[in-house]
């Protein structure tokens, strides 16, 4: 007699291939899959979004008891996953440029662009980054709308001011001196055409496999976009995490693709408490001085959840997924300060960033308060609810300064 077989249900694997055509058919998974495949560091993987839908036939029937099979519909390819929210598995020296891993790959998929930043040498007359511009020894291969860190600290370029001299959105604590390394993000950001617009060269889809411990629990997804559904544990103490899903055009069950083992990405460290600074920075627009926020609870909802394009000519009736619209959302609990309810009547703009340990940046060039500052009570100290939305940065004709947030993410 046959014995029934068993595997583990929370064991299994993530892999993605970007798409030269989106939805391009895998003629042999087996020769597919071992073939450069990018790996993801992924939990929670839900491929039971992978589905094929059905409706009864309601035609006349002869006798009272026939009961026809229902009739299949087109696939619905959907699959959902966690992650960590990684940092570089790299290290920064002066003159080198951060480059592109799998994650990194992923992260462009999800949000359309993305800059890699060169580290330098901070000079010998060097300012404090914002109240008065921070000096290298070049700014080859830095870029506004990137980010650097220094001596622990990270801040969002806003301007090369020369070819020796940079300004951010914040200050230092402190002018770093001479010969500090001044280290470079590689940076995600929002690219509209990319998004928008399915024939954009920067349009990036994605064939996925999700193998389990299972030897036949084996699926792939084709014509795949990623999208960013959510941040986890922004505030102190915890590793923050991100959630995904692929959205895709069709799938299939497949057999007989080898394990690939682990991604390569570094474990992140948990955003914990510095001498130089973590957590929320949060300003009025053109005030620089350095200034970190205490929040009891802090979240970031990007709202930017793809759309399908119906098309009787797409795989299955889907001809690709955009993102055309959506608001992205900043709230945290703090100590009470007038300035937030100041600031929501009288229209102020606001600039921010979430530093999450060393090697992790969100930034925020542009926000608004959205509704009227709620008075709360956090274990009897009086505090306050601020909510807002974001808005595009600089008006000039790139993405990266426009995009309403970035991630930045650093080596060691």
């Amino acid at each position: 007699m046959a014995i029934n077989t068993t595997a583990p249900a929370r064991t299994g694997e993530v892999l993605f291939k970007q798409e030269t055509t989106a939805g391009e058919a895998i003629a042999d998974p087996a020769t597919y899959w071992p073939t450069s495949p990018r790996k993801g560091r992924f939990w929670d993987i839900a491929p039971a979004g992978l589905k094929r839908e059905s409706e009864a036939d309601q035609s006349m029937r002869p006798r009272v008891f026939a009961d026809p099979p229902h009739i299949l519909l087109g696939q619905k390819a959907v699959m959902t996953m966690k992650a960590f929210l990684h940092p570089l598995n790299q290290t920064g020296a002066d003159a080198t440029v951060t480059t592109e891993d799998d994650f990194g790959r992923l992260l462009k998929g999800a949000l359309g662009g993305s800059f890699y930043g060169q580290t330098r040498k901070a000079g010998a007359a060097s300012g404090t980054g914002a109240t008065t511009a921070l000096q290298v020894d070049s700014t080859v291969g830095l870029t506004a709308g990137g980010a650097i860190r220094v001596s622990g600290e990270c801040r969002r370029i806003v301007s090369i001011d020369s070819g020796t001299t940079l300004t951010t959105d914040m200050d230092f604590s402190a002018a770093p001196a001479l010969n500090t390394l001044v280290v470079a993000a590689g940076t995600t950001y929002l690219d509209q055409d990319a998004l928008s617009n399915l024939a954009d060269a920067n349009h990036l889809t994605f064939a996925a496999l999700f193998r389990g411990a299972h030897s036949e629990d084996q699926w792939q997804l084709r014509g795949g976009s990623w999208e960013i559904t959510g941040f986890e544990n922004l505030n102190g103490g915890e590793a923050a995490k991100i959630g995904l899903t692929l959205h895709g055009l069709a799938w299939a069950h497949v057999t007989g693709v080898a394990s690939q083992g682990a991604g390569t990405e570094t474990h992140p460290a948990a955003n914990v408490a510095s001498t130089t600074g973590g957590g929320l920075y949060c300003q009025a627009t053109a005030t620089v001085t350095r200034q970190y926020r205490h929040t009891s609870s802090l979240s970031f909802s990007p709202g930017l959840a793809r759309q399908e394009i119906k098309s009787p000519f797409g795989i299955e009736g889907i001809a690709g997924y955009v993102i055309n619209a959506g608001r992205s959302v900043l709230e945290f609990d703090t100590f009470y300060d007038t300035e937030f309810a100041t600031g929501y009547h009288a229209g102020t703009t606001f600039y921010a960033g979430i530093q999450l340990g060393a090697r992790l940046l969100l930034t925020f060039p542009l926000l608004y308060i959205s509704e009227e500052p709620e008075r709360t009570n956090v274990n009897g100290v009086t505090g306050v609810k601020v909510k807002m939305h974001c808005d595009e940065g600089s008006v000039t004709t790139s993405d990266l300064t426009r995009s309403r947030f970035a991630i930045h993410r650093f080596p060691a």
